[in-house]
């Protein structure tokens, strides 16, 4: 059986943002990494594994009104296989641990993998807006 899990980021975990998520940050240096890393020990951001493999990021920050905002990312060879539904699930009920009621979150209308799995994770699409940049984007919400 397929096994997903959320664990704490260590230090030497940078490597493996560097090479797989080089976007992620601005700053891509193994300095600014390792440093982030270690204010997230507190936070709602954790590394997917799947199968015991690190496969991705999952994070929630907190947002206005005490609002979580969240962010997945998965390495390309391991999407479609439900990894970043199983892993909001398990970060679902870490929220709901802390007493958090909603998440919210926000995609490109284009990016139709991005849509079904905010629908597949139960979020209502609540408004769609033009960002700055000019692109149409998705606003959801759920209710925890």
């Amino acid at each position: 059986m397929n096994k997903v899990e959320l664990i704490k980021f260590q230090k030497d975990d940078s490597l493996f943002i560097q090479k797989n998520f080089p976007s992620y940050f601005r700053d891509n240096s193994t300095e600014n990494i390792e440093r982030i890393i270690c204010s997230w020990q507190d936070a709602l951001c954790f590394c997917v594994t799947y199968n015991g493999a690190k496969v991705g990021i999952i994070s929630l920050g907190e947002k206005e009104g005490g609002k979580l905002s969240w962010g997945v990312m998965i390495k390309e060879e391991y999407r479609g296989r439900g990894i970043a539904w199983s892993a909001f699930n398990l970060i679902e009920k870490k929220a709901k641990e802390k007493g958090y009621s909603t998440i919210i979150s926000s995609c490109a209308a284009e990016n139709i993998a991005s849509k079904k799995l905010h629908q597949k994770c139960g979020f209502n699409c609540i408004k769609e807006e033009v960002n700055a940049a000019g692109n149409k984007m998705l606003r959801w919400e759920k209710e925890i």
